[in-house]
Protein backbone atom coordinates (compact mmCIF):
# COMPACT_ATOMS: atom_id res chain seq x y z
CA UNK A 1 0.00 0.00 0.00
CA UNK A 2 1.56 3.20 -1.06
CA UNK A 3 1.66 6.72 1.22
CA UNK A 4 -2.70 8.07 1.50
CA UNK A 5 -3.05 11.31 1.11
CA UNK A 6 -5.67 13.23 2.62
CA UNK A 7 -8.51 13.14 0.67
CA UNK A 8 -8.77 17.07 -1.71
CA UNK A 9 -12.37 17.79 -0.61
CA UNK A 10 -11.88 16.98 3.44
CA UNK A 11 -8.80 18.96 3.22
CA UNK A 12 -9.91 22.21 1.92
CA UNK A 13 -12.82 21.98 4.16
CA UNK A 14 -10.93 22.17 7.37
CA UNK A 15 -11.59 26.19 8.38
CA UNK A 16 -9.19 27.87 10.18
CA UNK A 17 -10.54 28.37 13.19
CA UNK A 18 -11.70 24.83 13.55
CA UNK A 19 -9.25 23.58 15.81
CA UNK A 20 -10.27 20.08 16.31
CA UNK A 21 -11.68 17.51 14.43
CA UNK A 22 -15.86 16.24 15.43
CA UNK A 23 -16.63 12.33 15.65
CA UNK A 24 -18.13 12.94 11.79
CA UNK A 25 -14.92 14.07 10.42
CA UNK A 26 -12.79 11.31 12.02
CA UNK A 27 -14.81 8.63 10.32
CA UNK A 28 -15.87 10.51 6.88
CA UNK A 29 -11.69 10.27 6.74
CA UNK A 30 -11.46 6.79 8.15
CA UNK A 31 -14.54 6.10 4.93
CA UNK A 32 -11.68 7.36 2.63
CA UNK A 33 -9.26 5.61 3.92
CA UNK A 34 -11.18 2.35 3.58
CA UNK A 35 -11.96 3.28 0.10
CA UNK A 36 -8.72 2.69 -0.84
CA UNK A 37 -7.99 -0.23 0.49
CA UNK A 38 -9.44 -2.34 -2.26
CA UNK A 39 -7.60 -6.00 -1.40
CA UNK A 40 -9.17 -5.50 2.28
CA UNK A 41 -7.22 -4.84 5.02
CA UNK A 42 -3.49 -5.81 5.21
CA UNK A 43 -0.52 -6.20 8.34
CA UNK A 44 1.57 -3.58 5.77
CA UNK A 45 -1.45 -0.95 6.11
CA UNK A 46 -0.88 -0.09 9.42
CA UNK A 47 2.06 2.59 8.57
CA UNK A 48 0.56 4.67 5.41
CA UNK A 49 -2.73 4.66 7.46
CA UNK A 50 -1.12 6.41 10.76
CA UNK A 51 0.96 8.28 8.47
CA UNK A 52 -1.96 9.85 6.35
CA UNK A 53 -4.26 10.21 9.75
CA UNK A 54 -1.09 12.75 11.11
CA UNK A 55 -1.18 14.69 8.18
CA UNK A 56 -4.89 14.93 8.15
CA UNK A 57 -4.95 16.25 11.77
CA UNK A 58 -1.92 18.72 11.47
CA UNK A 59 -4.80 20.75 9.69
CA UNK A 60 -6.32 20.83 13.03
CA UNK A 61 -4.30 23.16 15.27
CA UNK A 62 -5.81 22.91 18.46
CA UNK A 63 -5.00 19.02 18.97
CA UNK A 64 -2.62 18.28 21.52
CA UNK A 65 -0.19 14.68 20.99
CA UNK A 66 -2.64 13.00 23.25
CA UNK A 67 -5.77 13.77 21.18
CA UNK A 68 -3.77 12.70 17.96
CA UNK A 69 -3.12 9.98 19.49
CA UNK A 70 -6.66 9.21 20.48
CA UNK A 71 -7.77 9.98 17.22
CA UNK A 72 -5.73 8.29 15.02
CA UNK A 73 -6.52 5.46 17.24
CA UNK A 74 -10.20 5.51 16.51
CA UNK A 75 -9.60 5.76 12.48
CA UNK A 76 -7.40 2.89 12.76
CA UNK A 77 -9.73 0.77 14.81
CA UNK A 78 -12.61 1.69 12.48
CA UNK A 79 -11.17 0.98 9.37
CA UNK A 80 -9.82 -2.62 10.85
CA UNK A 81 -13.67 -2.95 11.55
CA UNK A 82 -15.05 -1.97 8.14
CA UNK A 83 -12.65 -3.69 6.41
CA UNK A 84 -11.66 -7.55 6.21
CA UNK A 85 -8.49 -9.44 6.34
CA UNK A 86 -7.43 -11.71 3.63
CA UNK A 87 -7.57 -15.78 4.41
CA UNK A 88 -7.82 -15.06 7.91
CA UNK A 89 -10.98 -15.01 10.68
CA UNK A 90 -11.56 -11.32 11.50
CA UNK A 91 -13.08 -12.61 14.61
CA UNK A 92 -9.68 -13.29 15.90
CA UNK A 93 -7.29 -11.28 13.76
CA UNK A 94 -9.03 -8.00 14.27
CA UNK A 95 -8.27 -7.43 18.38
CA UNK A 96 -4.54 -8.32 17.30
CA UNK A 97 -4.31 -5.60 15.13
CA UNK A 98 -6.25 -2.79 17.19
CA UNK A 99 -3.71 -3.72 20.35
CA UNK A 100 -0.82 -3.20 18.08
CA UNK A 101 -2.39 0.46 16.86
CA UNK A 102 -1.19 2.08 20.15
CA UNK A 103 2.63 0.87 20.46
CA UNK A 104 3.07 1.58 16.83
CA UNK A 105 1.64 5.10 17.22
CA UNK A 106 3.85 5.60 20.43
CA UNK A 107 6.71 4.95 18.32
CA UNK A 108 5.97 6.65 15.53
CA UNK A 109 5.59 10.35 17.56
CA UNK A 110 8.92 9.30 19.34
CA UNK A 111 10.05 9.14 16.02
CA UNK A 112 9.11 12.05 14.93
CA UNK A 113 10.60 13.62 17.59
CA UNK A 114 14.34 12.11 17.25
CA UNK A 115 14.10 10.54 20.32
CA UNK A 116 14.92 6.70 18.58
CA UNK A 117 18.11 8.69 17.12
CA UNK A 118 21.60 6.87 17.74
CA UNK A 119 23.59 10.11 18.51
CA UNK A 120 23.17 9.62 22.03
CA UNK A 121 25.29 6.03 21.88
CA UNK A 122 28.24 6.33 24.41
CA UNK A 123 29.58 3.00 23.40
CA UNK A 124 30.06 1.22 19.42
CA UNK A 125 31.17 -2.12 18.68
CA UNK A 126 33.09 -2.51 15.39
CA UNK A 127 32.10 -5.94 14.68
CA UNK A 128 28.65 -7.94 13.75
CA UNK A 129 26.10 -9.09 16.34
CA UNK A 130 26.02 -12.99 15.92
CA UNK A 131 22.56 -14.89 16.38
CA UNK A 132 23.66 -16.16 20.09
CA UNK A 133 23.80 -12.47 20.74
CA UNK A 134 20.53 -11.31 19.57
CA UNK A 135 18.92 -14.17 21.45
CA UNK A 136 20.95 -13.43 24.57
CA UNK A 137 19.60 -9.89 24.30
CA UNK A 138 16.37 -11.04 23.53
CA UNK A 139 16.40 -13.62 27.06
CA UNK A 140 16.87 -10.14 29.13
CA UNK A 141 14.39 -8.55 27.36
CA UNK A 142 12.03 -11.28 28.28
CA UNK A 143 12.49 -11.66 31.61
CA UNK A 144 10.96 -8.05 32.34
CA UNK A 145 7.83 -9.37 31.22
CA UNK A 146 6.55 -10.87 34.65
CA UNK A 147 2.22 -11.67 32.93
CA UNK A 148 4.00 -12.72 29.58
CA UNK A 149 4.17 -10.96 26.14
CA UNK A 150 1.17 -8.48 25.58
CA UNK A 151 1.17 -6.06 22.76
CA UNK A 152 0.96 -3.08 24.40
CA UNK A 153 5.21 -4.35 25.13
CA UNK A 154 5.63 -4.11 21.22
CA UNK A 155 7.25 -0.81 21.18
CA UNK A 156 9.01 -1.19 24.43
CA UNK A 157 10.75 -3.92 22.45
CA UNK A 158 11.01 -2.92 19.49
CA UNK A 159 12.80 0.78 21.02
CA UNK A 160 15.09 -1.46 22.64
CA UNK A 161 15.86 -3.63 19.46
CA UNK A 162 16.99 -0.20 17.74
CA UNK A 163 18.92 0.93 20.87
CA UNK A 164 20.86 -2.62 20.81
CA UNK A 165 21.48 -3.41 17.14
CA UNK A 166 22.56 1.02 16.88
CA UNK A 167 25.73 -0.12 18.73
CA UNK A 168 26.45 -2.35 16.22
CA UNK A 169 28.76 0.08 13.56
CA UNK A 170 29.28 -2.57 11.10
CA UNK A 171 25.67 -3.48 10.15
CA UNK A 172 24.25 -2.28 7.15
CA UNK A 173 20.66 -0.90 7.50
CA UNK A 174 19.04 -3.54 5.95
CA UNK A 175 21.03 -5.97 8.50
CA UNK A 176 19.84 -3.45 11.26
CA UNK A 177 16.32 -3.76 10.28
CA UNK A 178 16.76 -7.96 10.04
CA UNK A 179 18.23 -7.80 13.51
CA UNK A 180 15.46 -5.82 15.27
CA UNK A 181 12.58 -8.10 13.61
CA UNK A 182 15.31 -11.12 14.71
CA UNK A 183 15.27 -9.55 18.35
CA UNK A 184 11.55 -9.27 18.39
CA UNK A 185 10.44 -12.49 17.18
CA UNK A 186 12.89 -14.51 19.70
CA UNK A 187 10.86 -12.44 22.40
CA UNK A 188 7.95 -13.46 20.75
CA UNK A 189 9.33 -17.42 20.93
CA UNK A 190 10.31 -17.55 24.54
CA UNK A 191 7.22 -15.88 25.91
CA UNK A 192 3.43 -16.37 26.03
CA UNK A 193 0.65 -14.34 25.52
CA UNK A 194 -1.71 -15.31 28.02
CA UNK A 195 -5.45 -16.55 27.12
CA UNK A 196 -4.48 -16.74 23.56
CA UNK A 197 -2.92 -20.14 22.18
CA UNK A 198 1.14 -19.38 20.77
CA UNK A 199 0.26 -21.03 17.60
CA UNK A 200 -2.09 -18.51 16.44
CA UNK A 201 -1.18 -15.30 17.29
CA UNK A 202 2.48 -15.75 17.04
CA UNK A 203 2.71 -16.05 13.27
CA UNK A 204 0.53 -13.34 12.71
CA UNK A 205 2.10 -11.00 14.95
CA UNK A 206 6.06 -12.07 13.41
CA UNK A 207 4.21 -10.93 9.75
CA UNK A 208 3.35 -7.65 11.12
CA UNK A 209 7.21 -6.72 12.45
CA UNK A 210 8.44 -6.39 8.66
CA UNK A 211 6.58 -3.28 8.09
CA UNK A 212 6.23 -2.30 11.55
CA UNK A 213 9.91 -2.04 11.66
CA UNK A 214 10.52 -0.35 8.10
CA UNK A 215 7.85 2.33 9.12
CA UNK A 216 9.20 3.24 12.04
CA UNK A 217 13.15 3.73 11.09
CA UNK A 218 11.66 5.65 7.25
CA UNK A 219 10.23 7.97 9.61
CA UNK A 220 13.52 7.96 12.26
CA UNK A 221 15.62 8.44 9.26
CA UNK A 222 13.45 11.36 7.75
CA UNK A 223 12.22 8.99 5.23
CA UNK A 224 8.69 10.02 5.65
CA UNK A 225 7.69 13.42 5.92
CA UNK A 226 7.51 15.43 8.98
CA UNK A 227 5.55 16.17 12.33
CA UNK A 228 5.28 18.85 14.19
CA UNK A 229 4.12 17.57 17.91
Amino acid sequence: MQDLPPPQHIEESVPVEVQKPGKEEIIAFADHICETLKDGFQVADIGPIVKASIGYLEHYKGLSQAEKKEDIVTILCYVIDQTDTPYLPDLFTDPIFKAAVSPLIDLTFAAFAGELNASDLSETVDTLPTDDQLRRFAEEISVTFDDGFQLHDLSTIVRLGIEYVEQFTALTEEEKRADIIQIVSYVIDITDMPYVPDRFVDPIVKAMLPPFVEFIIAIRDGRSGALEL
